[in-house]
């Protein structure tokens, strides 16, 4: 038995280690933010912190047009031409490209935001220089190395971001007035970061940058478009409430609210690791046999940590975040639910796409979001944007919508499979 793992392992070296970096990557990225929000809230305040926060959900929509989907078919070009030095310069050039014209209109867009909406106005600085998250996204190549595999660049790269990151919150961040720093404490690690990606791209891996004929960069951008629209709807879904939030309610509940999401984020992790873990296993053996057993472990477990939270809620918000953070408990309660919910919704998604029934879970997701924007339209026309329960509402009413229909669109698929 052992030899056989060994073999299996040795067998699939590059998977193992692509997976090993990616899961330390998902580990830092998320444990890192929380580790230091004990102290950045403490010196910054909930007000002055939440403002930063919604800067960031702002920002936060011009880096889904940025992205545009190339994160997954920019991995498949390059992965598809992995030995070909030509073919790979001409797929990040035409990104690269791309991704500029993107970063110039989000920009021009942001410049625009600044004269209607008195928040983004007011603080019009601070949305500038919270802007690089848009240049993060255009010139981090994530997806180049995903798609040559080799993950450990990527790892090393965020953790070199996430220690300069960390050494410099601690020597700038001293005082609410300091509530600047953090965006242009983001802003070097990022033009940092970059710089070393793409001399690792243009020196090591010997890519050559080339203008595009406009041919080329029409069919990128066709090619990405499906995978942009589906992203964008749920990422815009997701992001919504942090901008509502900010704009109808305050500051300090932009702050509470993200408190609460980076605890699912941190509870979530370990179960997107595991769904990652088996996925390549069930799309290899095309059988969907013992699934739904995991389907029921993993919701079943998730239920349970929700309830471990809540009962522990208290104590984990007087830790982190001391005097800063008051009366969470009662929107976690709702918010929560996110955790069962969610995974549930996760797993049952990853079986959809097992079963090959991509129709279906694209349904699902329109159904969601058109649930949710449905629900903040009636909000509004009521005057209740300014409730933060009823954003709550509408946000787990759309994920049980998500969740109703891909039990639905399982349960049929796997009677299908059955049948044959």
């Amino acid at each position: 038995m052992i030899n056989k793992i060994k073999s299996k392992i040795i067998g699939n070296k590059t998977i193992v280690a692509n997976f090993s970096y990616l899961s330390l990557l998902q580990v830092i990225n998320t444990l890192v933010p929380l580790l230091i929000y004990p102290y950045v809230i403490r010196k910054l305040g909930s007000d002055k912190y939440g403002l930063v926060v919604y800067a960031q959900g702002v920002i936060a929509y011009f880096v889904l047009l940025v992205n545009f989907g190339f994160n997954i078919t920019g991995t498949k070009f390059i992965a598809q031409n992995k030995e070909d030095v030509q073919a790979k310069s001409e797929v990040v050039s035409s990104i690269y490209q791309i991704k500029t014209v993107f970063v110039l209109i989000s920009f021009a867009l942001l410049m625009v935001l600044t004269l209607f909406i008195g928040k983004v106005s007011e603080y019009s600085f601070l949305f500038i220089i919270t802007f690089h998250l848009c240049l993060f996204e255009a010139y981090y190549p994530i997806w180049f190395f995903q798609g040559i595999e080799k993950m450990k660049y990527i790892t090393f790269f965020n953790v070199i971001g996430r220690i300069l990151y960390v050494l410099l919150i601690f020597l700038l961040i001293k005082n609410p007035s300091d509530y600047f720093n953090l965006p242009l404490i983001n802003s070097f690690v990022t033009i940092i970061v970059i710089a070393i990606s793409n001399y690792v791209i243009f020196g090591k891996e010997k890519l050559k940058f080339q203008f595009v004929s406009f041919n080329k960069l029409k069919f990128y951008t066709k090619e990405s478009f499906d995978f942009f629209l589906s992203n964008a709807m749920v990422a815009f879904k997701e992001r919504s409430n942090i901008f509502i939030l900010g704009t109808f309610v305050s500051m300090n509940d932009v702050a509470l609210y993200d408190f609460i999401t980076k605890i699912i984020q941190v509870v979530k992790m370990p179960f997107m690791m595991f769904r990652d873990a088996i996925f390549p296993h069930y799309a290899r053996i095309k059988s969907m046999k013992g699934y739904n057993w995991i389907v029921f472990f993993a919701s079943t477990f998730s239920l349970v940590i929700y309830l471990l939270v809540m009962f522990f809620y208290g104590d984990i918000e007087n830790f982190i975040s001391g005097s800063e953070l008051k009366g969470g408990v009662a929107y976690y309660y709702y918010l929560g639910l996110f955790i069962p919910l969610g995974i549930f919704s996760m797993f049952l998604g990853t079986g959809i796409i097992l079963q090959n029934e991509n129709k279906g879970y694209r349904r699902s997701i329109l159904y969601s979001v058109s649930t949710y924007f449905t629900g903040i339209i009636i909000l509004y026309y009521k005057n209740l944007l300014d409730n933060i329960f009823a954003l709550i509402f509408v946000f787990i009413l759309s994920l049980i919508v998500e969740l109703f229909i891909r039990c639905f669109v399982y349960n049929w698929g796997t009677r299908k499979t059955r049948e044959y």
